[in-house]
């Protein structure tokens, strides 16, 4: 009977449940006045508490189109007048390196024509990423767009979790194209203005 124990005790640190993160892409026109595509992680199953808070209606099916494969996806919309492209894709999970597990994917901006984010890292927990990005106009109108970058990083000299919102008058004055990480960039230029 103690061999029986002593057997079952010396197993029981083996067995250790993991939690099991699924990474996903949504992305959503309203045609002529929004476009968003943002990032998420289902954990174990049921979106994270981090995830649900910045994008609460995930859980809801409102003619958003959700990705959770690692091709490549694009989706055109028009808003106010500009034709916005975003490229997306989604990483296969890995067994080793540095976030393998959750890798995030790639993200790509085009207004018009002109490239404002190429291949961007997209949700990717180990280094600054887009989370989400929103291109909106209460009115339809071109001076009326409103532009939101949401993401995070956190390194030695950078930290930041939130959103950025720029105005067109102030859009038309970044040097674009951003940068891989696009954010320090963003937070860099916009405190110029």
């Amino acid at each position: 009977m103690i061999k029986i124990i002593s057997l079952i005790l010396s197993v029981t640190p083996f067995l250790v449940i993991a939690d099991e993160i699924q990474q996903g892409v949504f992305a959503k026109c309203s045609e002529g006045y929004k476009i968003e595509v943002g990032s998420y992680n289902f954990l174990n199953g049921s979106i994270s508490p981090a995830t649900n808070v910045r994008f609460p209606y995930l859980s809801k099916t409102d003619q958003s189109f959700i990705y959770k494969d690692s091709k490549e996806h694009k989706i055109n919309c028009n808003v106010a007048g500009k034709t916005i492209s975003v490229k997306f894709n989604l990483e296969d999970p890995r067994p080793r390196g540095a976030c393998g597990a959750v890798p995030g994917g790639k993200l790509s901006l085009e207004i018009d024509g002109i490239s404002i984010i190429n291949n961007a890292t997209l949700n990717n927990e180990c280094y600054q990423s887009i989370e989400k990005i929103s291109i909106s106009s209460f009115n339809n109108k071109t001076e009326n767009i409103k532009y939101s970058f949401c993401g995070k990083g956190n390194s030695s000299n950078f930290n930041f979790n939130g959103c950025i919102e720029i105005r067109n008058e102030s859009f038309s004055k970044l040097d674009l194209p951003l940068t891989n990480f696009p954010i320090s960039k963003l937070l860099k230029q916009t405190n110029a203005f």
